[in-house]
């Protein structure tokens, strides 16, 4: 941008423009500046622009920060883990200090240069760490859209600058191996396109590895919707040697084609030019100008990362061949994290969806401290840097290839164990190469490990006893609290404290849990040995039929209230003519049968909900709603006929037990007994701890609503992670750099919220959307609950919408949530996108002897309401009979 030689000129300006004749060294501006100043001397179309250099990021950051704390490090805490509250203020500082004025001059200059002062345009991050071959950091970077004028966009660059102190993305960059010292932050001012249609492009297939095939998504105007993933596209998939489209997909809210045939031919051959100018398979976003229709513009080109193998179509729709065919999981040594296989299908029944930050700090220290204990309980070693649980687009997944890597020291837990007690999808088809030292080091291991069980087993019962006197304490000493009459201190002593009892509650549930499992394994195991041919159907009769199995108790409590409304007319009448979302108790008789029977509900149940684990949900004691609209779903039913199928699950035990005893040798029936009855003991136990730590987390919210009303927003505690929360209590994280990470936070969890979900199980990071093959008529998934019932689909997403429900309808919903466990009363079956054979969900399916089916991928996309389908508990498969007309 001045009249000396082009490259001389490159080398000392720290702003030049995408045009520059002279390359850009990636180190210094940046894979995605580099990239797309590449295409513009190849000469594609690629909207004008300027590049800021990494230098004035650093420059800036040491005058935000101090000359020795000039780099991302700044925000680490003891240990050398990501410390919110120090990432939060180096944030709020980067963003808050002006620019160097020189660059604001030069950026001026540039914009008036490209005639881009009064013109929209993007500004986009381009760090060193970025789009590069073999990382792409991809969606972790700010970009900030629309800027008019340089004014704008040098409140974008520092937008920019201060999102790399993101606790993801710090976190991000360690799990990579780049030093946070040495990360540089480039950006890219472009300007916008007015576009007629927008997308994405893969010259390989990202999903299956396929090379031989190009996908392609697109959108009807600009794509910032879908880069961002809030709208789902059309895509397709074209053959890369005739460039013939093999598969589309268009979206169900969709007016018609975004790209007929041709245009699609047309950006898979720029694609294919653009991917032999920069040398290798690329993602591009592109849009046809509305300007000039025929135009394609190339907006960003990546390399393409974590390349899964080919794999053959998947019966269960999981891409999880990518690791049979190499991703071995190795306990001695680690995989390259961009070959990690991630999945929620287990840790997402716990908590679907997307987390609010404080829902995802207090689980991720809970669910670490849980894996580590449960581990420990095998007899297994956990590595300090085993990264075990993290977030994509917001939601929770689980890392089967570290959990894998440490359960693969127990010499006969298989991956497909695992995958039918957890309800994983695929995970059997993974394979753990065994390591002979860490094996055998857990043999060594074992006589303690068992003393070690043993102890801790002996004292349960007198340890869970005196639990339950201390809890009933604790809780007539938080309903006597006030939080808002509390100084920020005591406040956090409070946090403490509720800390404390998750721990503990956790603790002791982890304990049934794991004696839970490993007693319906040794059981099954005996029947398996013993009872061959019958074994499966004898297991299921024994373990169903429980009476007083508390997970199961509030549907049956709520159909007993049902049962008083029939016969409250007064009460009746509110419920049948008032919509559930504007009833409240308050409209119900005041002394009324049914008043008094759900305020006793609400002080046994209250604490639970639909989606329990995300603490920002109020629960069924603040927001009755499902309970108003189940309670309309039963009224809807024959009396008694749930009841009467609960009975017979009674029977059906009864006759299991029988049937055992006349089976076998006295010898062998007293072993069997013996483990029945604990796993009987234990399946309780669980069950009953499992809504201790929903209570207990439910002390959660209410101390999160307690900050919330101190920072002016009654949810913006939520949006602060646990270590922001305990820093704004210090006051270390001042009120304006506390609402400043909040608003960001809430940007980034709207934005979350909006995305389609990822796939059940992936390799590295989630993929694009890619059109399915047809699978035929029949899903597969796990079988939760034995039986088999046929009738018309349900599909529900929202609590508020249970009372369409009608008796004998199937029941389909995304997670396996035991908070929807009350319709299973009056559904024919059940079946869920999430869950496993032993989660709590499957538990009260079976209780209630209604067939379920659990994690069938996509199954809210794949049957609609009013389909009719064949549920095959046992088989664990769901068959589309006859589609909605």
């Amino acid at each position: 941008m001045d009249g000396r030689n082009p490259a001389a000129a490159a080398a000392d300006a720290v702003v030049v423009r995408l045009d520059t004749s002279s390359p850009l060294d990636d180190r210094r501006w940046g894979g995605k500046a580099a990239g797309l100043a590449r295409l513009v001397a190849a000469g594609f179309h690629v909207p004008p622009g300027l590049c800021v250099s990494g230098e004035v990021f650093r420059r800036h950051v040491a005058r935000a920060l101090g000359p020795d704390r000039a780099s991302l490090s700044f925000g680490l805490g003891r240990a050398g883990r990501p410390d919110l509250a120090r990432l939060e203020l180096a944030a709020a500082r980067v963003r808050n200090t002006p620019l160097d004025p020189s660059v604001v001059a030069t950026v001026d200059h540039g914009l008036r240069e490209l005639r881009l002062d009064r013109r929209p345009v993007a500004v986009r991050s381009s760090g060193n760490f970025e789009d590069r071959a073999d990382w792409s950091a991809a969606g972790q970077q700010e970009t900030v859209l629309g800027c008019v004028g340089t004014q704008d966009v040098c409140a974008a660059m520092l937008r920019c600058y201060a999102s790399a102190f993101r606790p993801s993305t710090v976190a991000y960059l360690q799990r990579a191996g780049i030093p946070l010292d040495a990360v540089s932050l480039a950006l890219v001012v472009q300007a916008m396109v007015r576009a007629e249609a927008s997308g994405v492009l893969f010259t390989l297939n990202p999903v299956t590895g396929n090379t031989g095939e190009l996908v392609l998504n697109a959108l009807p105007g600009g794509g910032a919707a879908l880069v961002a993933g809030r709208l789902t596209p059309e895509s397709l998939v074209l053959d890369r040697a005739t460039l013939r489209v093999l598969r589309r997909d268009e979206p169900p809210e969709a007016g018609g084609r975004t790209l007929d045939n041709a245009r699609a031919r047309d950006l898979g051959r720029l694609a294919l030019r653009a991917e032999r100018a920069l040398g290798g398979p690329l993602d591009i976003e592109w849009a046809f100008d509305a300007e000039d229709p025929d135009r394609i513009a190339l907006l960003q080109a990546r390399p393409i990362t974590a390349v899964h193998p080919v794999q053959p179509a998947d019966p269960a729709g999981a891409p999880v061949a990518a690791a049979r065919h190499g991703l071995a999981l190795l306990p001695g040594r680690r995989p390259d994290p961009s070959r990690w296989v991630w999945t929620n299908a287990n840790v997402g029944e716990a908590l679907p969806g997307v987390a609010t930050p404080f829902t995802w700090s207090v689980g991720l220290g809970f669910s670490r401290l849980g894996f580590e204990r449960a581990f420990a309980t095998l007899g297994c070693t956990v590595p300090r840097d085993a990264v075990l649980v993290d977030r994509f687009h917001g939601r929770i997944y689980l890392n089967a290839t570290e959990f894998l890597r440490i359960a693969s020291q127990v010499p006969l837990l298989t991956p497909s164990h695992i995958e039918r007690l957890g309800g994983v999808p695929g995970l059997g088809r993974l394979h753990a190469d065994r390591n002979l030292l860490d094996s055998a080091a857990f043999v060594l291991r074992l006589p303690a490990t068992l003393t070690r069980l043993a102890r801790a087993n002996l004292g349960l019962d007198s340890a869970l006893d005196d639990y339950q006197r201390r809890l009933a304490s604790e809780r007539a000493r938080l309903a006597a609290l006030r939080l808002d009459r509390l100084d920020g201190s005591t406040l956090l002593a409070e946090l403490d404290r509720r800390a404390r009892w998750l721990d503990e509650t956790g603790s002791l549930m982890l304990t049934c849990a794991s004696n839970s499992l490993s007693s319906y394994v040794a059981l099954g195991t005996l029947l398996r040995l013993w009872l061959p041919a019958d074994a499966e159907r004898l297991l299921a009769g024994l373990m169903a039929g429980f009476a007083d199995l508390e997970s199961a108790q509030p549907g049956l409590a709520l159909w007993h209230i049902s049962e008083i409304v029939r016969l409250d007319v007064p009460a009746r009448e509110v419920l049948e003519r008032t919509p559930p979302e504007r009833l409240r108790l308050d409209d119900l008789p005041a002394g009324g049968p049914t008043r008094r029977a759900l305020d006793g509900f609400l002080r046994a149940y209250g604490f639970r909900t639909v989606r329990e684990a995300e603490l920002s949900t109020p629960r069924w004691s603040e927001e009755p709603t499902f309970l108003f609209a189940t309670l309309r779903s039963y009224l809807a039913s024959e009396v008694g006929t749930p009841l009467a199928r609960v009975e017979r699950q009674k029977e059906a035990r009864r006759r299991a037990a029988e049937a055992v005893e006349r089976g076998l040798r006295p010898a062998r029936f007293t072993l069997v007994r013996h483990a029945l009855r604990l796993a009987q003991k234990y399946t309780r136990l669980r069950e009953r701890m499992r809504s201790r730590v929903t209570e207990v987390l439910g002390w959660y919210r209410a101390f999160a609503l307690e900050v919330g009303r101190r920072l002016g927003e009654p949810d913006a505690g939520f949006f602060l992670e646990l270590d922001g929360v305990r820093g704004f209590l210090r006051g270390s994280l001042t009120p304006e750099a506390a609402a400043a990470a909040i608003g960001e936070n809430r940007e980034r969890f709207a934005a979350d919220l909006a995305r389609p979900d990822p796939p059940t199980v992936f390799v590295g990071s989630p993929p694009p959307l890619v059109p399915h093959a047809a699978n035929g008529a029949e899903l597969r998934g796990v079988g939760a609950s034995p039986g088999r019932a046929e009738g018309p689909a349900r599909v529900l997403r929202e609590p508020a919408d249970a009372g369409r429900l009608a008796q004998g309808e199937v029941l389909v919903v995304p997670h396996a949530d035991v908070g929807w466990s009350p319709l299973f009363l009056v559904a024919s079956a059940v079946v869920t996108g999430m869950g496993g054979t032993l989660s709590h969900a499957a538990i009260v399916a079976r209780e209630y002897g209604v067939p379920a089916v659990f994690g069938v991928p996509e199954v809210d996309g794949r049957i609609r309401t009013g389909d009719r389908v064949v549920v095959d508990g046992a088989a664990g498969t769901v068959t589309l009979v006859r589609p909605r007309s």
